[in-house]
């Protein structure tokens, strides 16, 4: 064999040990990509209590929150204008609110169920959907929630004086409410 020859068969035995790597690299790449692909969204479940949603995510454990939205149509088109979630923490009752942009984020929000106390509640952040109040519920304003009619949101827009006033119905609320499962601590979670 020449030279020439003897070159040309190593080359083409080394080509051949590449592609055959290669062809192993596609195959263990396809497989990584399987293995990779997001797995299934856990399945949810809602049921309707009065004027409130609740969502659970079936998942262990089961999480659940209540919501109410509120949209508003006007001459510059339809969206939300106040979406109302409370969820239980160890704690006791979260309340999360989440608002459009434009408002007076310094004046924050008051609530106020039916003729009870205003409770002032400062805004805590802003996303691409809006900006959101949380705050937890103190166990006599939990009260006055389940006890009430309805809840009065009060918010300013940006350079206005006047508060602008939403009325959130609390029909439901109760039983929405004893609905939501009790909230794991981290220590029955098996956390730390």
């Amino acid at each position: 064999m020449t030279g020439n020859a003897a070159m040309k068969k190593a080359l083409i035995s080394a080509l051949m040990v590449a592609m055959a790597a290669l062809a192993g690299g596609v195959a263990q790449a396809q497989s990584d990509s399987a293995a990779e692909a997001p797995a299934e969204a856990p399945e949810t479940s809602t049921e309707a209590f009065g004027d409130w949603t609740v969502v659970c995510v079936e998942s262990t454990p089961r999480t659940c929150r209540m919501t109410q939205r509120l949209d508003i149509q006007n001459e510059q088109g339809a969206g939300r204008l106040l979406q109302v979630t409370l969820l239980k923490n160890p704690e006791g009752v979260v309340i999360a609110m989440e608002l459009p942009f434009g408002l007076d984020l310094r004046s924050g929000v008051v609530i106020r169920f039916d003729e009870n106390d205003e409770i002032p509640l400062p805004f805590t952040t802003c996303y691409a959907s809006g900006c959101q109040v949380i705050a937890q519920l103190a166990p006599e304003h939990l009260e006055e929630f389940r006890n009430g009619e309805q809840m009065r949101v009060g918010f300013r827009a940006m350079g206005q004086e006047q508060t602008l006033v939403t009325e959130v119905s609390l029909s439901g609320s109760s039983a929405a409410l004893e609905s939501l499962p009790e909230a794991m601590s981290p220590e029955s979670a098996g956390g730390e």
